[in-house]
């Protein structure tokens, strides 16, 4: 008997054309991270193709609007290329 094991995805997952291609080349689930730290309203921003999508660096402002606290944004700047300054 067959096993149907669920395929979930992540990384570098930026646009909704990024999952997509994930979920046309056979994933089940798209898994956001960083695109979300960034983007919190990402679902709703990629239905709209039109929409251009942020992406880092973001702005401490940017993150700050996002309602990030200070202790993880101190944080993400040690990610390579996340955060300006």
């Amino acid at each position: 008997m067959p096993i149907n094991t669920p395929i979930l995805v992540a990384g570098e997952i930026w646009t909704g054309q990024n999952a997509n291609k994930a979920l046309d080349l056979g994933a089940d689930i798209v898994a956001l991270g960083r695109a979300a730290i960034g983007i919190p309203n990402w679902p709703s921003l990629v239905q709209n193709q039109d929409t251009p999508m942020p992406s880092p660096p973001f702005t401490i402002q940017q993150l700050r609007d996002a309602d990030l606290g200070e202790h993880f944004i101190d944080y993400m700047k040690r990610w390579k290329g996340f955060v300006s300054e």
